[in-house]
């Protein structure tokens, strides 16, 4: 899923629908709200999540101890897993970085509008500016491989 933290951190229990294996995001002054389908582990995921919480209504994703948790609280923790992701694959950089390989995936799967959707870009120009990237990575190498002095 392509999740800004700021999204993340503003997930209830209300948003997440287990039987119709969806995700309900909202919208920010930057992104429009959408629907994010889920794949079948990751309803099993959320199903043990909500279980071992016992979270019923109100904010999913809140750090073990902490009622009213800050964002920085699960920014801290976001952190922490950026760099147990390090460990295993030291080419990650961030989170950002994991969202865009994730619309890039999408792009080349899915049109760009239905991609617009899921990433929750308001303009259509944003989205393209991946596609835009994705298609300048084959034409280099493109050109590395036709080019006379690619070669």
């Amino acid at each position: 899923m392509a999740i800004w933290s700021e999204e993340i951190s503003r997930l209830e229990a209300a948003h997440i629908h287990l039987g119709e294996g969806k995700l309900f995001i909202k919208g920010t002054t930057y992104s429009n709200e959408r629907w994010l389908p889920l794949q079948a582990h990751q309803v099993v995921e959320w199903q043990q999540y909500l279980a071992s919480h016992r979270v019923r209504e109100g904010q999913l994703l809140v750090p073990t101890g902490r009622i009213n948790a800050s964002p920085r609280s699960l920014h801290n923790r976001m952190k922490h897993m950026i760099v147990q992701l390090q460990k295993l694959n030291p080419r990650i950089i961030n989170a950002n970085q994991i969202r865009n390989s994730v619309i890039t995936f999408w792009l080349q799967r899915y049109n760009l509008r239905q991609v617009q959707y899921m990433a929750g870009h308001k303009y259509v120009s944003s989205t393209e500016q991946y596609y835009q990237a994705l298609n300048g990575d084959d034409l280099q190498g493109d050109l590395q491989k036709h080019h006379p002095m690619g070669r």
